[in-house]
């Protein structure tokens, strides 16, 4: 008897049914349920052309199956979409950096001309900005 071990333990997919986990069954079983949801009252109540209500199903059912298959590195499809709305639309990100020679100045007295210097050129910056 031979059994296939995976040496990355934390890639291991535990299979429920025909290869697929879980969360890919159930994504496939709601997938097709939509597409059946969607073109069989379009062909019986508005009697629209079989082809063409597929095609109308097609979308949906798509975004369905993409929201339980597509991984993205360690995401689901909605992480990954929550991730991208937050960073497609955050603020702009600002940085304000200090002076390195100010911050490791050996003598106390050079640290504390240099801070009154830069009080003053703060002050004059803001009488000149009024």
């Amino acid at each position: 008897m031979n059994l296939v071990i995976n040496k990355d333990i934390e890639k291991y997919r535990k299979d429920v049914w025909k290869g697929m986990t879980g969360r890919e069954l159930v994504f496939s079983a709601l997938t097709i349920g939509t597409g059946a949801a969607i073109t069989f009252p379009l062909i019986y109540f508005f009697h629209v052309p079989v082809k063409v209500a597929i095609y109308l199903a097609i979308p949906f059912c798509c975004f369905i199956a993409i929201c339980g298959f597509g991984n993205f590195g360690d995401m689901t499809f909605m992480e990954f979409l929550k991730k991208y709305w937050q960073v497609a639309f955050s603020g702009p990100l600002l940085f304000e950096s200090k002076n390195v020679m100010e911050l490791t100045a050996p003598i106390p007295e050079l640290r504390e001309k240099k801070r009154k210097k830069k009080a003053k050129e703060e002050e004059q910056s803001a009488a000149y900005r009024k």
